[in-house]
């Protein structure tokens, strides 16, 4: 069965491929950053997260492949297996028009069931493979449209609680469009999820809205909202808020903070990230 995942996902590259010899020149960009977040327990007893992404993705004309994982840290009572650190609300937009941060978005890191034990768990989670695709025709300074596909290859710990052990496939559209200095932000997706032995998943339907103030080429901030259905029915779906900041003093670097509020008890209560992002032309 992965061996029929595998496939898919090289011929699925490979057909992205044999579009981009005209291309534009490539862009690649490496990011990393520091994820800490908890959420009180209905026993009473908090789980603690720390979560290190580590990404990396190639850009060339209307195509960007991306690969990312990250190394998790928790501390409290049942699995808090990561389901999406990555994200898919991620936006591109022309340089130096908004933050093209990705932290903090779409982020479910709050787990499965809860249990009386506590435990302490640690080690590398799963990893996404992401292909973008923002049709020329859509795109200008002030509006970008992008169709996007995410798989989710288990790589995570099972026994740990850091991953569900199965593969997870994202459909999803994404886009922005500006009005001077401000720049409406919109997603919808559908998440098919892969069942266990154990339990069955339910497939989840995701949205995202949020605004962004630019203040200069070098400075902007802005709120986001995001929307998940529950992965069981035992769980609340998952929703939050985030206040995002980000600063790229060149095209080359740039700097990015948030904060994200629990609106659910499926989210973590109070979760804060910082991103670092370097640019290779």
């Amino acid at each position: 069965m992965q061996a029929k995942h595998i496939f898919s996902i090289a011929l699925l590259l490979l057909s992205s491929l044999l579009g981009l010899s005209h291309a534009k020149s490539p862009v690649i960009t490496v990011s990393s950053g520091y994820i800490v977040g908890d959420r009180e327990g209905d026993l009473g007893i908090d789980t603690e997260v720390d979560i290190i992404p580590i990404s990396i993705a190639y850009k060339t004309g209307a195509w960007k492949f991306k690969l990312s994982t990250a190394h998790l840290k928790a501390t409290g009572p049942g699995d808090i297996f990561t389901d999406e650190y990555d994200d898919e609300g991620e936006e591109d937009t022309e340089e130096g028009s908004e933050p093209d941060s990705d932290i903090g978005d779409d982020d479910d890191v709050s787990g499965g069931e809860t249990y009386i034990e506590i435990r302490d768990r640690e080690g590398m989670g799963d990893t996404f493979f992401t292909i973008n695709y923002s049709p020329s025709s859509l795109k200008t300074n002030y509006q970008k449209l992008t169709l996007g596909y995410k798989v989710k290859a288990p790589t995570g710990d099972e026994d740990e609680g850091l991953s569900s052990g199965e593969w997870d496939h994202h459909f999803f559209l994404r886009g922005y469009y500006r009005i001077n200095r401000f720049m409406m932000l919109g997603r919808l997706g559908y998440q098919f999820m892969g069942d266990t032995d154990e339990r069955d998943y339910n497939n989840r339907l995701f949205a995202g809205a949020g605004l962004v103030y630019i203040v200069n080429r070098q400075f902007s901030f802005g709120s986001q909202y995001f929307y998940k259905q529950a992965s069981t029915d035992s769980r609340d779906d998952l929703q939050h808020i985030s206040l995002i900041v980000q600063a790229r003093p060149n095209k080359d670097w740039s700097f990015a903070a948030n904060f994200n509020h629990g609106l659910s008890d499926s989210a973590l209560d109070r979760q804060i990230g910082i991103q670092i992002s370097r640019r290779f032309r």
